[in-house]
């Protein structure tokens, strides 16, 4: 700045610098705020955007990251119960001992 504009008053440099900081700020919200407050200095608004993020920071709870890896969602198995099938399976697998009992008998 002091090369661009020689003849410049030191209070021009104070106030562009001032405002390009607030302008950098990359929140429309936190920039309106901090030039509410007027600041004079650069330094006055980095103290003022310091307090206020840190303000909003202590208000807002913070949210765990989600995963990256996305889980697929988990299938409830239902019990199937089948009535009346248990004697029969145990009657079908008696008459299958019994053939081949039979049959190694028979040999």
């Amino acid at each position: 700045m002091a090369l661009a504009y020689p003849a410049a008053a030191p209070d021009l440099s104070t106030h562009v610098a001032k405002e390009s900081f607030i302008t950098a700020l990359d929140d429309p919200s936190l920039q309106l705020k901090v030039t509410e407050r007027e600041p004079k200095l650069i330094e006055e608004a980095l103290s003022i955007a310091t307090k206020l993020e840190v303000y909003e920071a202590s208000l807002i709870h913070p949210v765990a990251p989600k995963s990256p890896v996305k889980v697929k969602p988990k299938i409830r198995n239902k019990a199937i119960h089948a009535i009346g099938s248990a004697p029969q399976a145990q009657e079908s697998n008696d008459s299958k001992v019994r053939f081949f009992n039979h049959k190694l008998m028979a040999d």
